[in-house]
């Protein structure tokens, strides 16, 4: 969060931080070093009421004062390319208000709390940016003013991040998002959670978010896509067939064994760490003793530890290289399997 907030900070005249709940004084100082103001307030009303408070601060910027209105919170990492790039693109568009990504419209209310009873397409509310062409109107200021007391983080979605933006286009503002999705559309709900590698490293969006909001999709974009659940993990590979699986029902030892050789390989052809876990017996034996005093089994297993960051680069190098040879298909039926013999 502090590299985040000083990389925005180069962007902005002045910065202030609202930190809702407790901060330790440590914390409290480095953000001090970097913001012009730091507020620390309860952990109420969730994001969407400290918006409220610091752009009520600011007086809505109904006098113009500043060209932008930034808003942001904490559920977001990065940036992964500089700032300036967004924001000296953004600046060239004739807009209201924009963000980084938008949310592709639910033809139903998740949440049960949108008004519209479904979700609009709209600007995701971790970072929305709002000119003075906006703010100076009066149904901007009238917006937060009437703003319901949030209690709920469906409310939260419901009485903000869902309606603003259809709420402030039906009035005639005009607004974009820097990384475009509309191809997306139809493939997902919320791009930046299920294509993450593409909106990086295609759509140059500068952040990824964190925590992104479900919406019951009825194939989970966090479960499946290229890697899976796995793509997010912290890559540890099990080294041995006696725990994560029953191979053995399914043929002998020796097979089981040579199978995890060979994608063990695989994963460090295209980049694994060498260092495997767990190969001192010293050390296992004297573990697994204190193990037997316990009536417990301790069960040898050597991991080789990747990281989620170099697990995400290994599935990256296995992909590049499949795209050179093959076409990946996705959302696609197999009405046919043809093997053929390699040999």
């Amino acid at each position: 969060n502090f590299y985040f907030v000083k990389e925005l900070k180069k962007q902005l005249s002045y910065l202030m931080v609202i930190c809702n709940g407790d901060i330790s004084e440590e914390g409290k100082a480095k953000f001090e070093n970097i913001a012009d103001e730091v507020m620390v307030r309860p952990n109420e009303g969730f994001d969407i009421t400290a918006y409220n408070i610091g752009i009520k601060k600011c007086n809505y910027n109904s006098d113009g004062r500043y060209d932008e209105i930034v808003i942001c919170n904490s559920t977001m990492f990065g940036p992964f390319y500089s700032f300036s790039e967004m924001f000296n693109t953004m600046k060239n568009k004739d807009l209201d208000f924009w963000g980084i990504t938008n949310f592709h419209e639910v033809p139903f209310d998740p949440f049960g709390t949108v008004k519209y009873g479904m979700l609009p397409k709209h600007v995701q509310s971790f970072f929305m940016v709002f000119r003075k062409s906006l703010t100076q109107s009066e149904s901007f200021s009238e917006y937060w003013r009437k703003m319901p007391q949030i209690t709920t983080y469906e409310q939260a979605i419901g009485y903000h991040e869902a309606i603003f933006t259809k709420e402030f286009a039906d009035k005639g503002f005009l607004w974009d998002v820097y990384a475009n999705t509309d191809d997306l559309e139809g493939y997902t709900y919320d791009p930046l959670r299920d294509f993450p590698r593409l909106m990086i490293e295609k759509r140059k969006c500068p952040i990824r978010e964190g925590s992104p909001k479900c919406v019951n999709c009825k194939r989970c974009g966090l479960l499946c896509g290229w890697g899976g659940a796995g793509a997010f993990s912290d890559g540890k590979l099990t080294l041995t067939p006696d725990v994560g699986g029953h191979l053995v029902d399914y043929m002998t030892r020796k097979q089981a064994e040579d199978l995890i050789g060979y994608a063990d390989e695989l994963y460090l052809q295209y980049g694994a760490t060498d260092e495997v876990f767990g190969t001192d017996m010293r050390v296992f034996e004297e573990i697994e003793h204190q193990a037997v005093l316990a009536e417990l089994k301790l069960v040898h297993s050597p991991v080789r530890h990747l990281g989620t960051e170099r697990s995400l680069d290994v599935l990256k190098n296995m992909q590049d290289y499949l795209d050179e040879r093959i076409t990946i298909l996705n959302n696609v039926s197999a009405l046919q399997i043809k093997i053929t013999s390699l040999s």
